[in-house]
């Protein structure tokens, strides 16, 4: 890349320096975020040598650090520790373990060669208060060994924190799984474990079951077969006879039953000279000795990541984040890399030149809506030396988007399938209706105003205004209250909705949008969910984006961002990128023009082949016949450069049973990362129609038809129209993307 020029990578990735209490180098220290606060506790000073308990905590918003100071009459700090576990569990930060000194109350900070010693001990810091509390932990059979450097993760859903590896004081890796349930801080599992874990090669994750790319057949969260029974066998030598005993469980965890379903995900990475990488998926709590399931052949990808030292691990959505140092004679970075869980396929997190410089440590996920990966470092430090004193750098920060590579949360169902039915029911029956929404078309639509102002803040501002509250009868006049939109008018078109005067009751609306479009904000509407095969139309799916943002909806926005995540395409890029443009979705934005960039480079290539193949022909032609006999016979012409047959001169992705199969997976790689899109583009899936008629059960393109339908002319100024003087004023408007697909 020549100098000047900035790759679209760079987009993805901002970096700043960080002021205030910067906490001092420090190694083995925690880290997590919540909310818009990062926490750093613990760890040992790399200057002195000497552990500490300090607790500083930086505001992400303005980059401040700042330490923690807690009040003389409050709960003293947990006594200094480093490489413990940190996770996040409502509201408070559970740390377990780690290795500190033996009589950490007689501490001489003079004497740095104490006697070490590992810990078990499980301490709260409330987020809220900034108070540290200490569970009373009881008696348990499964009581952990102390340990340090080892994986720990908490389960929100079963309430569970799973401690797992690490190492003792001889540093030998402890070879056990615990479970702690912290509703009643009782270690209620343990068992053995196959194989060495510590936080220098391995990070841990549990998948949410409840996501559902991960219900899929093909999913490695399928759950296995169990019995109802559980049975412990054990041996006897005794005489020199050995007997077995089984013993049953009758209350052994069944598949069904969800405190067992606890998936944990394992992954490794060791031999970094010729690196071995290795996938164990495992269900703790269904039985005493769970059975371990390696999926390290089944992991496919561009590439596969390096051996990464020091790694960490994050859950978004069904994606695995995969952090670490790369180290190499020729080479040394901080690497990002996303394994997606449903169908184990690597991909690198491309942040352009950031990380090819400066010393980077530390890599920390953002538990919330905001899909932000943040790392830790100084972009003027040498990595290598930071990393043989184990040294993380707290000066600088860097911030990726990772929704701009198709990781983020998808947005979550809020009701059950049949009840999104019975709300098209409800659009679809008249006698519930006490509105018609006008289109733009002159198309009417009935609806229900007590529905509307639940989930359309505007409407419900425009019906709490003076003039839709002094509505009133008045007669035969056939004026029954204040005029809102349209105005409440006698109407032959609804003859049931008389009043006894014969007139109608009706209000009226007029939205500045045509049938289609309003039809499937309506069935949000009624739905709260994009659901139908009219609302996950391309050119529908971005003025209903539009909609959401001028309106303020956000559960409208979100769902409308994640379809147009998922219909990204070479066809569909132009369009994605206008409508995110207009909405200010920058990730969605940086993510099509992605697509269209790499479109453009493969078009490209094409190009140049096809130029070759031609130049080739036309030197072979101008030899002599009997030179080449072949060629008499078998030569065919090379297709040309005119519109007519070029599929991509029309927008037209090529079909699965020819074209160029470069040109082919590149129309479908970047469209969505929760299932195998290969396969989907060339099997195009069928909606599941309900009973409405509507019902969809993946996404869909829209018809030839449809778009070149749809009106030419531009966004009308305005939005519902308001007539009244009184009616609050419609929210600002936006033009529509002049992108070759009109609306």
């Amino acid at each position: 890349m020549s100098p000047g020029v900035q790759s679209i990578a760079d987009l993805t990735t901002e970096t700043s320096p960080t002021s205030g209490e910067i906490p001092p180098p420090l190694v083995g220290a925690s880290t997590i975020v919540v909310n818009n606060a990062m926490y750093v506790f613990g760890g040992r000073l790399v200057s002195s040598r000497q552990m500490t308990n300090h607790l500083y905590v930086l505001d992400l918003t303005t980059l401040v650090w700042r330490r923690h100071v807690a009040s003389p009459d409050s709960t003293p700090a947990p006594q200094p520790r480093y490489f413990h576990s940190a996770n996040t569990y409502k509201n408070h930060m559970v740390v377990f373990g780690g290795m500190s000194h033996s009589n950490s109350s007689n501490i001489n900070n003079n004497n740095p060669q104490q006697e070490l010693c590992a810990l078990d001990d499980v301490c709260l810091l409330n987020l809220q208060t900034m108070t540290w509390t200490y569970p009373e932990i009881g008696p348990s059979i499964f009581s952990p060994q102390p340990r340090y450097a080892h994986l720990a993760v908490i389960t929100t859903a079963q309430d569970k924190l799973v401690v797992m590896g690490g190492q003792d004081m001889a540093n030998q890796y402890i070879k056990e799984i615990n479970v702690l349930d912290l509703k009643t801080f009782v270690w209620i599992q343990g068992c053995p474990l196959e194989g060495q874990y510590g936080a220098y090669r391995s990070v841990i994750c549990s998948p949410r079951l409840n996501d559902p790319t991960l219900k899929n057949n093909n999913s490695p969260f399928t759950l296995p077969a169990a019995s109802s029974t559980s049975s412990t066998t054990s041996t006897s030598t005794g005489n020199n006879n050995p007997t077995t005993t089984t013993t049953t469980n009758p209350n052994a965890t069944t598949p069904d039953d969800d405190s067992s379903n606890l998936p944990i995900c394992v992954y490794s990475n060791y031999n970094f000279a010729d690196v071995a990488r290795d996938l164990q998926i495992f269900y703790p709590l269904r039985n005493q000795w769970p059975q371990y399931r390696d999926h390290s052949a089944e992991m496919s990808g561009a590439s596969l990541p390096p051996g990464l030292r020091f790694p960490m691990g994050h859950l978004l959505g069904h994606h695995m984040i995969l952090t670490g140092t790369y180290l190499t004679p020729t080479h040394r970075s901080f690497h990002i890399w996303a394994l997606n869980l449903a169908n184990l396929v690597w991909m690198r997190i491309d942040t352009g030149a950031t990380f090819s410089s400066g010393s980077w440590n530390r890599g920390v996920l953002a538990e919330d809506d905001h899909h932000k990966f943040y790392v830790l470092g100084h972009r003027d430090r040498d990595l290598l030396e930071d990393y043989n004193r184990r040294q993380v750098n707290f000066d600088h920060i860097a911030t990726v988007d990772m929704e701009a590579f198709g990781i983020y949360l998808h947005p979550p169902s809020t009701c059950a399938p049949i009840a999104q039915e019975l709300g098209l029911s409800m659009l679809n029956e008249p006698s519930m209706s006490d509105i018609e929404l006008i289109t733009f078309d002159k198309k009417s639509i009935p609806a229900n105003s007590s529905i509307l102002s639940q989930r359309w803040p505007y409407f419900s501002k425009l019906m709490a205004s003076p003039s839709a509250s002094n509505m009133s009868s008045s007669g035969s006049n056939g004026s029954n209250g204040v005029e809102i939109g349209g105005g409440i008018q006698k109407s032959n078109s609804h003859p049931n909705n008389m009043n006894e005067h014969g007139d109608s009751y009706y209000k009226s609306l007029a939205f500045p949008e045509n049938y289609p479009v309003a039809l499937a904000f309506l069935q949000y509407i009624y739905t709260d969910h994009l659901m139908t095969a009219q609302q996950h139309q391309p050119h529908i799916l971005s003025r209903l984006l539009i909609l959401a943002d001028m309106y303020q909806m956000p559960r409208l926005s979100q769902l409308a961002t994640h379809a147009l995540h998922q219909i990204l395409t070479i066809s569909t890029a132009s369009m994605v990128y206008e409508t995110a443009a207009l909405t200010c979705r920058t990730a969605l934005q940086i993510r099509a023009l992605r697509v269209m960039i790499n479109a453009k480079k493969m078009l490209q290539q094409q190009q140049q082949m096809m130029q070759q193949q031609q130049e080739h022909a036309e030197e072979v032609g101008r030899r002599p016949s009997y030179e080449n006999p072949e060629y008499s016979s078998s030569f065919q012409r090379i297709p040309s450069q005119d519109s007519s047959e070029d599929p991509f001169a029309t927008g037209i992705i090529p079909s699965s049973s020819g074209g160029n199969p470069t040109l082919r997976k590149l129309a479908t790689s970047k469209s969505s990362t929760t299932h195998d899109l290969a396969s989907s583009s060339a099997n195009p899936p069928v909606p599941r129609m309900s009973k409405s008629g509507t019902m969809l059960s993946t996404h869909t393109h829209p018809p030839a038809s449809v778009v070149s339908s749809t009106t030419s002319s531009k966004f009308r100024k305005g939005s519902i129209t308001a007539l009244h003087a009184n009616a609050p004023p419609s929210p600002a408007t936006k033009e529509r993307p002049n992108i070759g697909i009109r609306f």
